[in-house]
């Protein structure tokens, strides 16, 4: 197997393995969203019984308000923090990472390389 069909597979895998998962999460989005609409309308109704149409539609306005703000002050405190410079150490190693990395790719093309002439 050539070097630049492991590199294909690889990507194939991974990237049909995201594509699973995204549509999996789009899935449970929908989902969610219909049993929300449902959940919303059997609370109307139970609303609408004890405190008139009008007054059912503002308190359910007022929880999806508040889960609102909830959700975005979550969302705004869990953004991404700026990231701070990488200390030479952490950049060093991760140099000598990559070059150990190649250099092992190269070792293996090598590798079978020899093995194919071989043959």
């Amino acid at each position: 197997m050539r070097i630049e069909q492991i590199a294909a597979a690889v990507v194939e895998y991974l990237l049909g393995r995201l594509v699973r998962r995204l549509l999996v999460a789009a899935m449970v989005f929908v989902f969610a969203l219909i049993a929300l609409y449902y959940f919303a309308g059997a609370g109307e109704m139970s609303l609408a019984a004890q405190f008139g149409e009008l007054t059912a539609r503002l308190i359910l306005g007022g929880i999806f308000a508040a889960l609102t703000l909830i959700m975005f002050i979550t969302w705004y405190a869990m953004r991404g923090k700026t990231v701070t410079s990488a200390t030479p150490v952490d950049t060093q190693v991760r140099e000598l990472q990559l070059a150990m990395l190649v250099e092992a790719v190269m070792v293996g093309y090598t590798l079978a390389q020899r093995g194919r002439r071989a043959a």
